[in-house]
């Protein structure tokens, strides 16, 4: 059962941002660099957020689970906002409307879903292999 949830668990993570790709850019007729766009907000936001969180090692390690919290979530939202912001402000320039945002978002989430449920299935191969 549990392996099952887990199967399932990563296969919605890389199969859904997929799908909600296509069904927006088809329904709103907008081009796939706006999804683009959004997926490298995020991973560009990660180049600098992921090496001060390792190098915040030690000192998160001696705080309490609430402190360590809302320090990664503030973390999180500088640096993930900061990216989008400069995308939108330097690169897409012209993205005004509300179905561009939505684009661009659902780039920017699902690239962190896919990623995330990408790594899930490998730790669950890993743990296949391992296993047998």
């Amino acid at each position: 059962m549990l392996t099952t949830a887990y199967i399932a668990s990563f296969l919605g993570m890389i199969i859904l941002p997929i799908m909600l790709w296509v069904h927006f850019t088809k329904r709103f007729v907008l081009s796939w660099k706006l999804v683009l766009a959004g997926g490298l907000t995020f991973v560009a936001s990660q180049i600098l957020h992921i090496p001060l969180v390792l190098g915040m090692g030690s000192f998160l390690q001696s705080t309490l689970l609430l402190v360590n919290a809302i320090i990664l979530g503030l973390l999180a939202g500088a640096f993930e906002e900061t990216a989008r912001y400069v995308f939108f402000k330097y690169i897409l320039k012209n993205a005004k409307s509300w179905k561009e945002g939505i684009l661009v978002g659902l780039g920017h989430g699902g690239t962190e879903a896919l990623l995330l449920g990408g790594f899930a299935a490998l730790a669950f191969a890993n743990m296949v292999i391992y296993l047998s």
